[in-house]
């Protein structure tokens, strides 16, 4: 009978054949291409991602620069349509007129000294 040694695997003839072998040189080399396509696959991806981010910066720098001058456009319009010429215009095209006399309503029960109010047209502070 033959007796192995206690120390020796099974699997040690197998292992040191395909670590010294011609195999192993192209397991090594096939090793190597793997990883260096998987870190260019990764290189990619990231490369990807960052294009993707890029292109939906500049879709939102011109979007926000389009709502800018619309915000713009509206201060604008706002600023002339708050002017005395334009309300002015406005209501005489709409057939409005100026009533020069201005005319106080006290409901109160108080004076308009005491509320505070200017006196009527035509009357002084001591005609009341």
């Amino acid at each position: 009978m033959l007796n192995r040694a206690a120390n020796t695997s099974l699997w040690a003839p197998v292992r040191r054949e395909l670590l010294d072998g011609p195999i192993s040189a192209l397991l090594r080399y096939a090793l190597l291409l793997l990883v260096l396509c998987l870190v260019g696959c990764l290189y990619l991806l990231q490369t990807n991602e960052l294009a993707r981010l890029n292109e939906r910066t500049l879709s939102l720098e011109a979007k926000t620069t389009q709502l800018e001058t619309q915000n713009l456009t509206l201060k604008i319009q706002l600023a002339q349509w708050n002017s005395p010429g334009h309300v002015r215009s406005e209501a005489l095209k709409q057939n409005y007129v100026r009533n020069p006399d201005v005319l106080y309503v006290n409901t109160s029960g108080a004076t308009n000294a005491t509320a505070g109010l200017p006196a009527p047209v035509g009357q002084t502070a001591e005609a009341r």
